[in-house]
């Protein structure tokens, strides 16, 4: 029988409630002991853009970073109010969910992060209409900046924030002082910031080791004193198992 690398491996999950679920059973498919504290809140916002769908007829492309995004997004709109636009999502889980919604995905990157997003997208492409893109407030301006240097106009949707989770601090802390976990996983830079910031003695935990979505993630992680970092090829949750996996298995060796 083949034994299962991350059996019984204890591992923190700190992404939003949203998705910890899904990221929590595929590591007990591996055999994993998945412990979930959500440090993030992600709360959809109001808004008067949505009057009316003619609105969005004007743009030629909508641009989606995150599966947040496209939650709250059509928290406001049908599928039928973008019929004549153009989709693009950032990575693998942001287009599963827009499909969720019935919409096509018309660009997806081969690397999910939003620099090969920007480079990818003008080797393909040139709007000759405006862009809408669809964000939360602490999204980054890697797209902003790029169509600003092609001045190719568009306009910025804020649709969701994202919050520390005071509500867990506690657990957070309850965990790491009752268990040795084998590894901490951020998914975004935002998860490490709240970790830095909830975490009693978070110096205590810099030279764990953790995976990172990444290299955004990795660089914050970096920034906060993170010593031991890995990860994925490929920027999915999926990626960040398998490299918890090798990485394990190695180590046994």
């Amino acid at each position: 029988m083949m034994i299962r690398p991350l059996k019984h491996k204890r591992i923190l999950i700190t992404r939003e409630k949203s998705g910890a679920e899904v990221f929590a059973n595929k590591l007990k498919e591996r055999g994993a002991v998945p412990i979930i504290t959500p440090l993030l809140t992600i709360n959809c916002l109001k808004t008067h853009f949505f009057q009316t769908a003619a609105t969005l007829s004007m743009y030629e492309w909508i641009f989606f970073t995150s599966a947040n995004g496209v939650d709250c997004f059509f928290k406001h709109v049908q599928k039928e109010d973008v019929r004549s636009c153009r989709i693009a999502a950032v990575g693998s889980k942001t287009a599963k969910a827009l499909e969720k919604h019935g919409c096509t995905v018309h660009f997806i990157p081969n690397t999910f992060h939003a620099e090969a997003m920007a480079r990818e997208f003008f080797q393909k492409y040139t709007p000759s209409r405006p862009v809408l893109f669809v964000r939360g407030n602490r999204s980054r301006r890697v797209l902003i900046d790029r169509f600003l240097e092609k001045q190719i106009p568009f306009d910025c949707l804020h649709v969701y924030e994202t919050m520390p989770n005071q509500s867990i601090q506690s657990e957070l802390n309850r965990q790491l002082q009752q268990h040795q976990f084998d590894f901490l996983t951020f998914t975004s830079p935002s998860t490490v910031d709240s970790f830095i910031q909830l975490t009693e003695e978070a110096h205590r935990f810099l030279d764990q080791p953790i995976v990172c979505i990444g290299p955004t993630t990795k660089k914050r992680a970096k920034e906060h004193g993170f010593a031991n970092i890995f990860v994925p090829e490929q920027y999915t949750i999926e990626g960040m198992i398998d490299t918890m996996q090798l990485f394990t298995h190695r180590k046994d060796e």
